[in-house]
């Protein structure tokens, strides 16, 4: 049998050791090579030619998206597999639009990540129950409440929701500037945005926004 070959992108060491572990005890799948960020991790996939790429799509660089966009340009084309940390109705939808081929969260089983693995490389889209259901009724507009439970998400772009997580999460404007490459000034640009696009006032109602829905409260009530 010739096996798989799964590369693993994932910035913890240990999640990484698990799943190298998991993968490489089956007799149909094996690592072909791991790296603990998405930047400048192109040439690397190039170099091993994977059947699969997982990837845990927050690096110290952000949200990575236009890394998994770049992935589907490669030649040829890896398979995609998002196993993240992030919440499945807040990233699920993005990651799969930006061309992954599934989207399962860290508090899933290892047989649950092996058979969504498994899954992906038949050629068929991994998602839980409850998101290919979500996903259908936006698509389909067959309900009122599928049409309203985008909230206001989905009016920010990628980088948007990025800076409103790390907000979220305490983080200086100086902090995401640092962490996410980008300039002071730019930070503050998006932060005036996110209170435009959330229709708030200051920029303190901004954190304490930011800082309830990371922490998942009142996400009910505010649609986001």
């Amino acid at each position: 049998m010739t096996k798989k070959r799964v590369f693993l992108i994932d910035r913890h060491a240990l999640a990484r050791e698990g799943l190298r572990c998991l993968i490489n005890a089956q007799p149909d799948l094996t690592v072909c090579g791991e790296i603990p960020s998405c930047q400048d991790s192109l040439p690397k996939v190039v170099a091993v030619r994977p059947d699969l790429v997982v990837i845990e799509p927050f690096c110290r660089s952000g949200f990575c998206c236009e890394f998994i966009t770049d992935l589907r340009k490669l030649h040829p084309v890896p398979l995609i597999l998002a196993v993240s940390m992030g919440e499945e109705a807040t990233y699920a939808e993005r990651i799969l639009r930006a061309g992954a081929n599934g989207f399962l969260t860290k508090d899933h089983s290892g047989p649950e990540i092996l058979a969504g693995i498994r899954q992906v490389l038949r050629g068929e889209i991994c998602v839980s129950h409850a998101m290919a259901a979500t996903i259908l009724q936006r698509l389909t507009g067959t309900t009122a409440k599928a049409a309203q439970s985008a909230g206001l998400v989905d009016q920010l772009g990628n980088r948007e929701l990025e800076i409103f997580r790390l907000i979220g999460q305490g983080q200086s404007t100086r902090q995401i500037a640092k962490n996410l490459n980008l300039g002071v000034s730019t930070v503050e640009t998006y932060r005036s945005r996110l209170r435009l696009k959330l229709g708030l006032k200051t920029g303190a109602e901004v954190t304490r926004r930011a800082i309830c829905w990371v922490e998942g409260t009142g996400k009910q009530n505010y649609q986001i």
